[in-house]
């Protein structure tokens, strides 16, 4: 311990907090976990389905009421304006006021059209609204806390935003008998004022400037053209739910909702290898090192899909710990879902390459053609064959963005004389067949125990088996 200290105190800033930006993740993504197991035994169904409806629409919503402002734009204008950041944070986040209450306006005079279209309740839409206007404050922060790498205050403000709405959500369920989901909304997002508020409020304060023209035309010019990107992406995460809870009820939509929950939790996995991957492939390509990066990508892929294995084999513990029998269906979402993450992953490196050469134009393409690839095949097989096959329209969407990120990489390669390429194709193709496959089939597979923990116990002594040649190739993405 005391030697793990030592060699803390001596990392630079700038890892300390990389360090403690990661556990922030980790610790909201925990507390999340810990919590979903409360929820879904105090809240039946339909109940905890009108919770992931809510979570849908607000993520979809979010991106027109604040333009996704604490996005790229921000961390570009903290070195436009480096000068003047207070100036700019308060500038900016004017803008985001303006808009918010823009639309909340154009919600009030269409009211009942838009309630009846989206299916929750005005009481519901108005604590949207509140989060939707008070919660980006916390976004121009938090990002500015991790531009400047004053990681201290953003660890202390996580952790009391998260262990509070947690706390309070369960207290407030606990202690109502009819609206247990709206009682869950309204403390999370009782929390986001009284925490948030306090950011919001200091944020005009210290920067004392609501309106800039040059700062409002910069963000707006810059962020626009992003928020198809933004939206595909909030399309493919969240329209699921939605349009199950269109066509089947919120009790279907809250059963979907816990099998999302859980295939998603390995995008923790997917996060951490990206950011160590990052540096160290621009690093090579920079040099035109090109010889070896494919064979270390077909190692990282290697564990990844060992990962997602291991969770799809334990698709019924995690059901069981997570929710109550009522929930069980949800074990036949799982597969999809969490090769889903496997497929992201994929598509996350060789986007890499697109975003090396500046090719950003090839990435909004795919991530569109994605999002409309999901809605058009879940208006279809959802009501052909019922909300399970929402998991399969998922993987098909990330499989096909997938494809055309592959092909685009190949030719920006081609275009720039990288040779041997970055991404070679067979193994990811092999793997790729191998993972669809093996999602359809365990399902037959779910009730026969034995033969899911003996394949369960060969993934573990593959790992450890092969855990030297492993921290190896972990190690060799942290060299710059």
């Amino acid at each position: 311990m005391i030697k793990i200290l030592e060699t803390y105190k001596k990392l630079p800033i700038q890892a300390k907090a990389s360090l403690w930006f990661v556990f922030c993740n980790v610790f909201q993504k925990g507390i999340a976990l810990i919590t979903t197991p409360i929820f879904t035994r105090i809240l039946t169904t339909e109940q905890y389905g009108i919770v992931n409806v809510y979570n849908a629409w607000s993520s979809l919503l979010t991106i027109f009421f604040t333009l996704n402002l604490s996005y790229g734009v921000f961390n570009k204008g903290l070195v436009k304006y480096e000068s003047s950041r207070d100036q700019f944070t308060s500038s900016i986040q004017g803008l985001s006021t303006t808009v918010a209450l823009t639309l909340i306006g154009v919600y009030f005079i269409f009211k009942d059209i838009i309630n009846a279209n989206i299916g929750l309740s005005t009481f519901l839409m108005i604590i949207m609204f509140f989060e939707m206007l008070i919660y980006p404050a916390l976004g121009f922060w938090s990002a500015r806390q991790r531009f400047e790498y004053k990681y201290i205050k953003l660890v202390i403000v996580t952790a009391l935003l998260t262990v509070f709405n947690a706390s309070l959500s369960v207290i407030a369920v606990l202690n109502t008998e009819i609206y247990k989901a709206e009682a869950k909304l309204s403390a999370s997002v009782l929390v986001i004022i009284l925490v948030c508020g306090t950011i919001y409020a200091r944020n005009f304060f210290r920067g004392k400037q609501f309106y800039n023209k040059e700062i409002w035309m910069f963000a707006l010019s810059f962020n626009i053209p992003l928020i198809p990107h933004y939206l595909s992406q909030s399309v493919l995460n969240q329209t699921d739910r939605i349009m199950i809870d269109k066509f089947y009820g919120s009790t279907e939509a809250g059963i979907y909702g816990v099998a999302y929950s859980a295939g998603m939790l390995l995008t923790i996995f997917n996060s951490a290898l990206i950011g160590s991957i990052t540096p160290w492939m621009y690093d090579l390509i920079k040099k035109k090192n090109y010889n070896g990066v494919a064979r270390k990508i077909n190692g990282i892929l290697s564990l990844m899909l060992l990962i997602i294995l291991a969770l799809i084999l334990f698709a019924p513990e995690a059901i069981r710990v997570l929710a109550s029998k009522e929930y069980y269906q949800a074990v036949y979402i799982i597969p999809p879902v969490a090769a889903s993450v496997y497929f992201m992953f994929m598509y996350n490196i060789v986007c890499l390459i697109e975003f090396y050469f500046e090719k950003t134009k090839l990435v909004l393409v795919a991530s569109v053609s994605g999002a409309i690839l999901n809605i058009a095949l879940n208006l279809y097989f959802i009501p052909q064959f019922g909300y399970l096959a929402a998991g399969y329209t998922t993987l098909a969407s990330y499989i096909f963005m997938s494809f055309l990120h592959f092909m685009f990489a190949a030719k920006i390669q081609k275009n720039n004389h990288v040779f041997p390429s970055l991404i070679e194709k067979k193994f990811p193709v092999i793997s790729s067949l191998f993972l669809v496959l093996f999602s359809i089939l365990i399902n037959f597979f779910y009730n026969q125990s034995i033969l899911r923990y003996g394949i369960i116990l060969c993934i573990l002594f593959i790992s450890f088996w092969k855990r030297k040649k492993i921290k190896q190739q972990l190690l060799e993405f942290k060299k710059r």
